[in-house]
């Protein structure tokens, strides 16, 4: 499921002072499990499934406690800033594309909290994303650099924006959205070459 992370042993299997961090993949036989049972599950019955004949799947991501050994602070980290420790365990992030009519698992990755952030995982869920498929996703994501790789793949995208993003109207469409710029961070500064028009719609 493309999460390289070290993941350790639980208490259970082995004494907490002597938990050690397995470097590496996830386990084949996990990662076997997760590739056959996860993926899509509704059929175009499945109610709040599909919209505009797509399939509706989201991502997003969310950091897990694991238990609290120097081996684990060493290899994942806190969440924090400036190395101040607000999470007061060892963290792993979650970053998981779901689908939104049944909540199936389609895809998921994992690593440290300290290294990675959403949008480095997100990369890591890209081949996940079919033409099919509408992306919808929360106003973090939203991103020259991430929107143009999920739109390479095909997949059709709603994403929420920040309100400091300002995407000035360039056509006004019928249903009320309209056709805007989404910049580099380059040509925000420059003003320079304008990129591919995508749709808004406001609020």
């Amino acid at each position: 499921m493309g999460a390289q992370c070290a993941i350790a042993r639980p208490p259970s299997v082995i004494a907490e002072d002597r938990q050690i961090p397995l470097n590496g993949l996830v386990p084949p036989p996990l990662q076997a499990l997760f590739e056959r049972r996860s993926g899509p599950l509704a059929t175009p019955a499945t109610a709040g499934a599909f919209a505009f004949g797509l399939r509706l799947v989201a991502w997003d991501g969310t950091a897990l406690d694991v238990p609290d050994t120097p081996a684990n602070a060493a290899e994942f980290g806190f969440t924090g800033k400036g190395g101040v420790n607000q999470s007061g365990h060892p963290q792993v992030r979650l970053m998981a594309l779901t689908e939104c009519g049944t909540h199936a698992l389609v895809d998921a990755a994992f690593d440290a909290v300290a290294r990675f952030s959403e949008h480095k995982l997100a990369r890591r869920l890209l081949a996940s994303l079919r033409p099919d498929m509408l992306l919808l996703a929360d106003r973090n994501f939203a991103g020259h650099q991430l929107w143009g790789l999920a739109r390479a793949t095909g997949a059709h995208l709603a994403w929420r924006i920040k309100k400091s993003l300002v995407f000035v109207p360039l056509r006004v469409l019928p249903d009320g959205s309209y056709l805007s710029i989404m910049r580099t961070p380059a040509e925000n500064v420059r003003h320079g070459r304008p990129a591919r028009p995508d749709a808004m719609v406001s609020h």
